[in-house]
């Protein structure tokens, strides 16, 4: 089982980086080398086996931070400098470059000096092709965003291209994330930043390959302070998958936070260092805590009817309320800046939705608190480096009795019970007015299905036909009504289907607790099956597993650093009845098997059986821990070979 504390497992690898590696002074020359300088010989590149694959190679991939000021506004300006060398045809589009900058009102962030070069080897020669300013385009794709695009010209297979640009924004308290590492190959890196004497501040490093460095004085009309370059040389690439969180967890990268700047004229300003502080100082913010006290007399009736009922049943009300009435705009945050706006409009953003269930549920006498978190996609709440930059989402906290929930009002399909999985965590910090707390939450969702199945052999057709019912419960049940919803149309019955198609074709016959959410949905379906059949001569060959799931391994790699993360527990159960047409008999049939993945994580069961004059198929699949150590990895992957290789064995039926 996985233990939740990230103190005495491999996660903690992602954080508590070997420092001493980091910050060990560099004797190695720096490979940097200056825009525009390619010359014939860095066409000629070799990978590692690895990456033999790979589409474009970054030769370079290089950054460097430092501070400026203009009037009264301090500003930090990102300096981009990447060479690329394309490998294949589909490394093309490393040459269409689009770069967002958020344009708010008080916020903006600007890209300037963009210029570039695509270099060619012909004949032995380096043949230069310049972009051009006319192909640099900047257009609004919204009211807070603009983006900066530009397609490289002359790129093909084998073209190094070679952009260099500058990002301009207003100081906070942290700069941008340096990703060393990317889901290519990268053969030297580099950031360099130069902290001025105002700051103190704290690197944050995450990933495994080691980073060497160097630091010098530097004086600019500007500032004085410390300059130090971090690099890495020959770095693999580290791709996404389905079953991590956030691949940037495990990326190799860097970023600075400010603790504390001490201005010249003797003030100082400290930044919170504590967890308990960042909690005290956000709830005290004019735009969290008070929202959760405000009085609105139109829900006050809300209120009224939830003491009516009892216990759990008076949360669920409140949820289901809000959940109903409330529209999420599709935005995140932290804040609720006006909650009287959304309580008119119906509608808000993460925050408000979330902090208006937890003032009625305040109201309404509940304990309950906002917890703050970080977005799945965005990976692991760091507990070693105390920072408010690391959530992006609230929810409500709620105890009742000795059960714990974390409450997302913000999806329609989503009971009370489940997150989104957009919003499931493994540690997250409630806080009050006293401080914040960091917790442990597993994920409570299950991936149920149920399907019963009957089918007939119609060997000139060579298709299996038939019908039944699958049973979507918990998870299931969430994302199978949610496929509904976004449906541009509807197709019932025989008629929708093209009956001289030879693939797969699946009919929906009638569909049950479509709209409850708090039930199970069950189809009521008819199949075609023209792929999990052959007939060959006087003989039928059926598949094992009739179905896709997990034909192949998800986990190829031999090696794994990371946990495997899945989005929910699995329950599949599948019962199929295959009827033996006349004249036909059982040649052989699929070896029974039980396949246990750890000692509890999971279980494969299959058993295949003559019965009744049909072949009977029944499956179970079962994960029950969501998140599996790396090393249990080749466990893991064993166990999941050994059901690939049950998918590809055959029923066989025989003329007699």
């Amino acid at each position: 089982m996985y233990n939740l504390s990230l103190k005495n497992n491999a996660a903690k690898a992602i954080y508590i980086f070997i420092l001493q590696l980091l910050f060990l002074l560099g004797s190695v020359e720096l490979l940097g080398q200056k825009f525009g300088d390619v010359k014939a010989e860095d066409f000629e590149v070799e990978l590692p086996e690895k990456d033999s694959a790979a589409s474009v190679v970054y030769l370079l991939h290089n950054e460097e931070v430092e501070y400026t000021v203009r009037g009264d506004n301090m500003f930090v300006n990102y300096f981009i400098h990447d060479r690329i060398k394309v490998l294949s045809a589909s490394g093309m589009k490393y040459g269409n470059f689009d770069i967002g900058e958020k344009n708010q009102a008080k916020y903006k962030e600007r890209v300037s000096g963009v210029k570039g070069f695509s270099y060619n080897l012909v004949d032995g020669k380096v043949v230069e092709t310049k972009l051009d300013k006319e192909q640099i385009f900047r257009e609004e794709s919204s009211e807070d965003y603009i983006r900066t695009k530009f397609a490289m010209p002359n790129v093909k297979e084998g073209t190094i291209i070679d952009v260099t640009y500058k990002l301009s924004m207003p100081s906070t308290r942290s700069i941008e994330r340096w990703f060393f590492q990317k889901e290519v190959p990268v053969l030297y890196s580099e950031m360099i930043i130069k902290v001025p004497d105002y700051f103190d501040m704290t690197p944050i490093p995450t990933g495994f390959v080691p980073l060497e460095r160097e630091q010098e004085l530097f004086n600019t009309n500007m500032f004085s302070g410390v300059k130090y370059t971090f690099w890495a040389k020959d770095i693999p690439s580290l791709k996404d998958d389905d079953y991590v969180l956030s691949i940037d967890d495990y990326r190799t990268s860097l970023k600075y936070e400010i603790s504390r700047v001490k201005w010249s004229e003797g003030r100082e300003e400290l930044y919170s260092s504590s967890w308990d502080e960042i909690a005290r100082d956000h709830f005290v913010n004019s735009s969290f805590g008070p929202a959760l006290t405000k009085k609105y007399k139109s829900l006050d009736l809300q209120v009224i009817n939830a003491k009516k009922l009892e216990g759990k049943d008076q949360v669920k009300y409140l949820y289901d309320y809000v959940r109903n009435t409330y529209n999420w705009t599709g935005y995140k945050g932290l804040y609720a800046f006006n909650l009287r706006k959304v309580v008119d409009d119906k509608e808000g953003d993460i925050a408000e939705i979330n902090l208006l269930l937890i003032n009625l549920l305040l109201k309404a006498g509940h304990d309950v608190k906002p917890a703050l978190l970080k977005t799945r996609s965005r990976g692991i709440l760091n507990e070693t480096y105390p920072t408010l930059t690391e959530f992006d989402y609230v929810v409500a906290e709620v105890t009742i009795g000795d059960e714990v929930l974390l409450l997302d009002a913000t999806s329609k399909k989503v009971p009370m019970g489940n997150l989104p999985t957009r919003a499931n965590t493994i540690n997250y910090m409630a806080i009050d007015e006293t401080g914040g707390e960091i917790k442990y939450y597993r994920n409570p969702n299950t991936y149920k299905v149920i399907n019963m199945i009957n089918y007939d052999v119609n060997v000139e057709e060579e298709v299996l036909i038939g019908g039944g019912k699958y049973r979507y419960s918990d998870y299931a049940a969430i994302l199978k009504r949610e496929s509904l919803a976004t449906d541009i149309e509807k197709k019932d019955g025989i008629n929708d289907v093209d009956t001289d198609a030879k693939e797969n074709v699946t009919i929906t016959i009638s569909i049950d607790n479509e709209d409850d959410i708090y039930k199970p949905i069950t189809y009521e379906l008819e199949e075609k099956l023209y792929e999990q059949v052959r007939v060959i001569e006087d003989k039928i060959f059926i598949d094992a597993c009739l179905d896709s799931s997990y034909d192949e391994n998800p986990f190829t790699e031999e090696k794994r650093d990371y946990p495997i993360f899945y989005s929910y527990k699995l329950n599949f159960v599948r019962s199929h009845q295959i009827k033996i047409p006349k004249g036909y008999v059982v040649e052989s049939l699929p070896e029974a098997m039980v396949v246990k993945m750890g000692n509890s994580d999971g279980k494969f069961i299959y058993d295949c059986k003559e019965q009744n004059d049909a072949v009977v198929i029944s499956m179970t699949l079962i994960v029950n821990n969501d998140i599996i150590l790396p090393e249990q990895y080749q466990g893991v992957k064993q166990f999941y070979d050994l059901i690939e290789q049950k998918h590809k064995e055959k029923i066989v039926l025989t003329k007699n």
